[in-house]
């Protein structure tokens, strides 16, 4: 039976109350190694008091599934539902460095690659309410914002393609709180 929600529990003041599931991975010295790949002289600082991640190194490598969930009570149960278990996520390639450029800056990112992945945030597409700008998926892990023009000195290409395996689902919820989903394992 299909679960049918108030309007009312995902909006906030006329907007709605944004969410992200994200898959982190565990790289013992990622701090380290995005700090010896990027001198802070090139990272993007914002300026902007509103920003709450302020940008510069992003030292929780995960990848985004889905960006934009519309926030509600229990939408972390109902996505468990959906989520594999993290072994059967076994595709996941790291490629090559690359960059995406913002208007106040770039992004140097991994770009992954992974069908089930992409499968994953079509799932999440079809089954959940969410708002967001990007109507393509590419899967990456972001590395560092850097400043304007910057980014390019990073592109790496034709890098050998190194398997990742996930360590945890992270929902992200509209106040910014992070919380671990559990995927149990059948025995």
């Amino acid at each position: 039976m299909t679960e049918i929600l108030k309007f009312d529990n995902y909006i906030q003041d006329d907007k709605p109350k944004i969410g992200c599931l994200m898959l982190n991975f565990a790289f013992s010295n990622w701090s380290e190694f995005i700090r010896r790949m990027i001198p802070e002289e090139d990272i993007y600082i914002s300026m902007n008091v509103e920003d709450i991640n302020n940008k510069g190194y992003d030292d929780e490598s995960h990848c985004t599934i889905l960006y934009g969930f519309h926030n509600y009570d229990g939408i972390k149960e109902n996505i468990k539902k959906y989520l594999p278990k993290l072994e059967d996520l076994d595709d996941i390639m790291r490629g090559d460095i690359k960059i995406f450029e913002q208007d106040e800056y770039d992004v140097v990112k991994f770009d992954i690659h992974s069908d089930k992945l992409r499968e994953l945030n079509k799932t999440m597409c079809f089954r959940f309410e969410y708002s967001n700008d990007n109507p393509d998926y590419h899967a990456h892990i972001t590395i560092a914002y850097v400043k304007k023009g910057m980014g390019v000195k990073y592109v790496k290409e034709n890098l050998k393609e190194v398997p990742l395996f996930g360590s945890k689902y992270v929902y992200l919820d509209n106040e910014h709180n992070k919380s671990e989903i559990v995927v149990e394992k059948l025995l």
